[in-house]
């Protein structure tokens, strides 16, 4: 089967097209400045207060939580 557009129809089309290969951007992830304050804020880290040379379990007051 085949099927001919209009001159109007290919237009639409084509504004279609466009406006989907927008939607789906670049690839590329970027951090926008609306969340940079949040991402400082929700980063977290556990540190060491005291180091041990071995591996092993640490108790609760030589972690530091920030």
């Amino acid at each position: 089967m085949l099927f001919a557009l209009i001159p109007s129809e290919l237009e639409l089309m084509i504004k279609s097209i466009r406006i989907a290969e927008l939607a789906k951007g670049n690839g590329k992830k970027i951090i926008l400045n609306e969340e940079l304050e949040l991402r400082r804020f929700a980063t977290r880290s556990i540190q060491a207060i005291k180091i041990s040379r071995k591996v092993r379990l640490y108790k609760k007051e030589l972690i530091l939580m920030s």
